[in-house]
């Protein structure tokens, strides 16, 4: 009798219902601090976290591995199917930074905020969230409802600036 490998999930959703890749990197990264914004479809991250692998702009180097803010999304993955094969997926499993860390091939990190998925993407003039008028400040772009709550409260400071 031979020991089963349980199958992974597929994704759910079909490549040409999917938008193209919604992701903001900054003209100067790798400061330690936010590198760029990312706006997931969906909050299932064995899919999305797929198409960023497969379609992460390729001056930038390959993705490695990838640590994630658990409670931002329905899945919590510890593997996840690429195009190239399997990624490693590791979780900050309280911390809810609504941050992915990517350890690329070059031995760099990049840090993106997770912009929730029920938030227009302002690069394609859709109306910003909450009224906010100026779509170029990533923080008024991040508004997560957890539980009922903003996910500022009961901070005074975005995440990306939280120790």
């Amino acid at each position: 009798m031979s020991a089963s490998t349980p199958a992974l999930p597929l994704p759910s959703q079909p490549a040409a219902a999917r938008l193209p890749l919604r992701l903001q990197l900054n003209p100067t990264m790798g400061d330690g601090t936010q590198d760029g914004t990312w706006w997931p479809q969906s909050r299932d991250l064995d899919v999305e976290l797929a198409d960023l692998v497969d379609h992460f702009p390729e001056e930038h180097g390959r993705i490695n591995r990838a640590v994630f803010s658990r409670p931002d999304w329905d899945t919590a993955p510890h593997r996840v199917r690429v195009g190239r094969g399997m990624l490693h997926v590791g979780s900050f499993p309280r911390r809810d930074s609504h941050q992915i860390w990517l350890s690329m091939d070059r031995g760099r990190r990049i840090v993106l905020t997770v912009t929730a998925p029920e938030i227009p993407d302002q690069r394609d003039g859709d109306a910003p969230a909450g009224g906010a008028q100026n779509p170029s400040d990533p923080d008024v772009l991040l508004h997560w409802a957890d539980e009922g709550g903003s996910f500022w409260e009961p901070h005074t400071v975005a995440p990306s600036h939280r120790p």
